[in-house]
């Protein structure tokens, strides 16, 4: 499996990316570069406050924003979904 996918798949299960680049040993500038690309391929989607956006959010007690990633979190979209599943059929 390519790092890529492996990170994909490590973000889709809920990782953080501090966790992933220290479980892959992968340096933090070549993750961020990685998220970026995984962003403009449309794989993932950024989740984040702005501002103060917290102080009127009805989640803000349960949401683990904060404590998983920090400002920005990333979900995995249905095309990242898909490429993940293409990559387990072509192993398969």
């Amino acid at each position: 499996m390519s790092t890529y996918r492996t990170v994909l798949e490590r973000i889709h299960r809920g990782h953080s990316l501090e966790t992933v680049g220290s479980d892959l040993d992968i340096r933090p500038d070549a993750l961020r570069g990685m998220v970026e690309s995984m962003l403009r391929e449309g794989h993932l989607r950024e989740l984040g406050c702005v501002d103060d956006s917290c102080d009127v959010c009805p989640m803000s007690s349960s949401c683990p924003m904060g404590d998983i990633q920090g400002p920005a979190s990333y979900m995995v979209t249905e095309q990242g979904t898909a490429y993940l599943q293409a990559g387990q059929s072509a192993s398969d």
